[in-house]
């Protein structure tokens, strides 16, 4: 009898540590972001100071990015926005997938 009681004890407390636990884990988004949050002001000043100090570099990736002709039915040129695309995400360390549709451009998917 004694063994079957630390067995359910056993349970008992292991479910008690599992719900614990995954409380503790609801909780940790709104921890992270209450001692995350950056104040509205300070994030439009930041993002201003980029992209002051990035501008030249900010035209020049998007006037290339525009003399790509975007026509739907211009295949080639579509698959050369994707590519370009893809370039620039990859870039800004975002993982990047080419997504083929039959019929049309491709999609480009960025995680």
């Amino acid at each position: 009898m004694r063994g079957r009681q630390e067995l359910l004890f056993s349970e008992d407390a292991l479910r008690n540590i599992a719900v614990i636990l995954v409380l503790g884990l609801f909780n940790l988004p709104a921890q992270a972001q209450k001692r995350s949050a950056i104040p509205p002001p300070q994030v439009a000043q930041e993002v201003r100071a980029y992209r002051m100090d990035n501008e030249e570099r900010i035209v020049r990736e998007l006037t290339e990015f525009l003399a790509i002709p975007n026509v739907a039915s211009d295949a080639a040129n579509i698959q050369r926005n994707a590519a370009h695309l893809v370039e620039m995400l990859e870039a800004r360390g975002i993982e990047t997938h080419l997504l083929p549709i039959t019929g049309r451009g491709p999609v480009v998917f960025g995680k």
